[in-house]
């Protein structure tokens, strides 16, 4: 499985929502997890730079992920 590791600045056991966007703003991706670190598979999106957003209550996190193939 292709994919990137991302780790929580949020609490553990404490749910928070991932949200994938590429650079049209469509969400390529979206779950909920506790977990500090995941991995979020990027094997069916196309070669780019995509926007990750992590959400917690009114807490949100942004990250640039550049995906390659």
């Amino acid at each position: 499985m292709n994919g990137n590791r991302l780790r929580s600045p949020f609490p553990a056991g404490q749910p928070f929502r991932i949200e994938v966007y590429n650079d049209r703003g469509t969400r390529m991706h979206g779950e909920t997890t506790q977990a500090v670190e995941t991995r979020v598979s990027t094997s069916a999106m196309p070669t780019g730079l995509y926007h990750v957003r992590l959400r917690r209550g009114n807490n949100t996190v942004n990250y640039n992920l550049s995906v390659q193939h």
